[in-house]
Parts: C-alpha cells; sequence; structure tokens
C-alpha cells in the first residue's frame, strides 16, 4: 500500500490500513458478521485505492468504539 500522503485522509489511512488496525478489528469473534463485512470492505477499497473515504472512516471509528465498549481493558 502506498501512503496517501496529501490528501484529506492521510492520517485516517495510515492508522487504520497501515497498522492494520482494520483487519485486526474485523477478527474480533465478539463483533457481528455486519461488522467484520464492513471492516473488510473498508479494508479492500483502502488497499486498492490508497485512501479513505469519509465515510470509511465514521464506519471505522463506529466499529472500534462499539467494541471498546463491548470490551474494556482491565489488565492493561
Amino acid at each position: 500500500m502506498q501512503n496517501a500522503f496529501n490528501s484529506g485522509n492521510e492520517l485516517w489511512t495510515e492508522i487504520a490500513l497501515s497498522g492494520g488496525w482494520i483487519e485486526v478489528l474485523g477478527g474480533a469473534d465478539s463483533l457481528s458478521a455486519k461488522a467484520q463485512t464492513e471492516l473488510e470492505q473498508i479494508k479492500v477499497f483502502g488497499v486498492a485505492n490508497s485512501y479513505l473515504k469519509h465515510r470509511h472512516v465514521n464506519q471505522f471509528i463506529y466499529w472500534l468504539k462499539t467494541y471498546f465498549e463491548m470490551e474494556p481493558g482491565t489488565t492493561d
């Protein structure tokens, strides 16, 4: 994947794709099949195009927030 610097989504592209956050989050068993499908679609689009659309960022943040609320860290 290429870096998407100078785009409006550069930070989220780097966080979500380069670090593998979308893939890791999409593999969480406690998320629904809908969430896993949406995250996989975001990942595929981002890798193919080297950027994320605004709606992808919103979806990613929504599922990340949902997961953190379901699985609070207790032994970190």
